[in-house]
């Protein structure tokens, strides 16, 4: 058997393969959300109003931005529990199936995966989450989060993919913010990073000091001073580490809520990011080829219909990504219980096209509104 061997490549080959390299798109992070995109998702979460599949899916999203985690790190995690004291609500998971899982010895080991079940509102997202799951998704699929086909308007026996959840993350968000199309669920791991390194970690120092703080090894010993900290709190009892998770956060907060002189009374404690956050544009990797991702999603039957689009003006709105037909309801609603956003666009006038209609709108508006825009 013959094993290929570079030195043969000639120096042609080699001059391209150069080139290419020289001219391959440079890697660009993806940017981090805005305080009001994530209370977009948490407010989707908690609104009844919505598919219980959009906030579903919400719920997902959020805890990958909570837990700083990637899409698929959380896909195939268990024990799952929300736990609760005072302002605080912790959501817990581990997994051994996440993509920093490369070797043996890191398989063997659970990655744990903790978040905030509160951020802005005081509801908790989690609780509604879990319960969502429960209700819908309960020994349904063993994933935590399958596809969702708009074709057929059900769950779909695989799990979601990155490309999708970019795409739904930018429908789910537009519902309540006007977003750019840079949006992509990396986006999510690295949004609490920003907002940290904003507040805490961004070198925002005089010129005069930077370099010292950069290259002093004596900077090493500042290491250390929050685990005498934590050592001392230990021995005077005010921490304690074999408390649930939930209940050490919460005494940390009050702790620093009494040294100085506040209370948390009438306010949700948890993330409080800056008021803006620097935009940094994405290279968009999460969403290439995800325009025909609904293509061959499953095998249903689709719910395939003839519109007229002179009849269907004003009652029919069109999903600009999967081309998925909705009816109009009110001005702001479709009748599946969407809220409309940029995410749908008009059929065209005078076209008679074939498209795949919405289920939950054709079981919710009946048979009589589809006759309505079909072609005589």
């Amino acid at each position: 058997m013959t094993t290929f061997d570079p030195l043969h490549l000639s120096g042609r080959i080699k001059g391209i393969v150069k080139s290419m390299a020289n001219n391959k798109r440079p890697l660009q992070q993806a940017r981090a959300l805005y305080k009001e995109e994530v209370q977009a998702l948490e407010d989707v979460v908690l609104d009844c109003s919505h598919h219980p599949c959009i906030r579903i899916i919400a719920g997902y999203l959020l805890f990958c931005f909570v837990a700083c985690c990637r899409f698929s790190d959380p896909m195939y995690a268990l024990d799952w529990q929300v736990s609760e004291s005072g302002n605080i609500v912790l959501i817990e998971a581990r997994t051994r199936v996440h993509k920093t899982a490369h070797v043996h010895s890191r398989q063997s080991v659970f990655l744990p995966l903790v978040g905030l079940g509160r951020i802005f509102r005081e509801q908790s997202w989690a609780k509604n989450w879990m319960d969502l799951r429960e209700e819908h998704l309960r020994n349904a699929s063993p994933f935590i989060l399958p596809a969702f086909s708009e074709q057929t308007s059900e769950w779909v026996n695989r799990a979601m993919i990155a490309s999708e959840g970019a795409l739904w993350l930018r429908d789910i968000v537009a519902t309540y913010r006007i977003t750019g199309s840079s949006l992509t669920t990396h986006g999510l791991k690295a949004t609490l990073l920003t907002w940290v390194t904003i507040r805490a970690l961004g070198h925002h120092v005089d010129p005069g000091s930077r370099a010292p703080l950069t290259y002093s090894r004596d900077n090493a010993v500042g290491l250390q001073v929050p685990l005498a900290m934590m050592l001392r709190t230990m021995a005077d009892g005010t921490f304690d580490p074999d408390l649930p998770r939930a209940a050490q956060v919460d005494r940390q907060v009050n702790q620093l809520l009494m040294e100085v002189g506040a209370t948390d009374d009438g306010f949700v404690v948890g993330l409080r990011p800056p008021t803006a956050v620097d935009e940094v544009m994405s290279d968009g990797t999460d969403v290439d080829n995800a325009l025909d991702i609904e293509d061959g999603a499953d095998q249903a039957e689709l719910d395939v219909v003839c519109i007229d689009a002179e009849k269907a003006a004003g009652l029919v709105t069109q999903h600009r990504s999967s081309g998925v037909l909705h009816f109009v309801a009110s001005h702001d609603k479709l009748t599946c219980g969407r809220k409309i956003s940029k995410a749908y666009a008009i059929v065209e006038e005078d076209l008679v096209v074939k498209w795949p209609l919405c289920r939950q709108c054709r079981r919710s508006g009946g048979e009589e509104l589809v006759a309505q825009v079909c072609p005589d």
